[in-house]
């Protein structure tokens, strides 16, 4: 599936953005998943990997696993049954597409536009 005009680009942006930001979001989250309480997610773990010409962070404890890209999605079908997400601070955001990935994710990954 082609990415839209303002993902192609957009991409040497989003490719800085997440080589600056990766690091330092990976720091923030190892704490929170590192033993100590009984939340769902106390024995998570995560990784990154660059395989792709983006870079994914795997999150064990994650309900979801979403993207701006849709190049990086397979087997793309149009959401209809949960048309919106809410992030951690409430805000909801469109899901655009539900899709696989060549990535070894055990569920489907949402197409979110921003």
């Amino acid at each position: 599936m082609a990415g839209t005009m303002y993902e192609e680009s957009n991409r040497f942006d989003i490719d800085k953005l997440v080589s600056a930001l990766q690091p330092k979001l990976i720091d923030a989250l190892q704490p929170l998943f590192k033993g100590g309480g009984a939340s769902p997610t106390s024995g998570a773990t995560v990784a990154s990997t660059s395989s792709s010409k983006y870079s994914w962070i795997f999150d064990s404890g994650a309900s979801f696993h979403m993207t701006p890209c849709s190049s990086l999605l397979t087997e793309c079908t149009k959401e209809e049954s949960c048309p919106f997400v809410k992030t951690a601070n409430g805000t909801p955001l469109e899901i655009k597409y539900v899709g696989n990935s060549d990535q070894n994710f055990n569920s489907k990954i949402f197409k979110i536009p921003k």
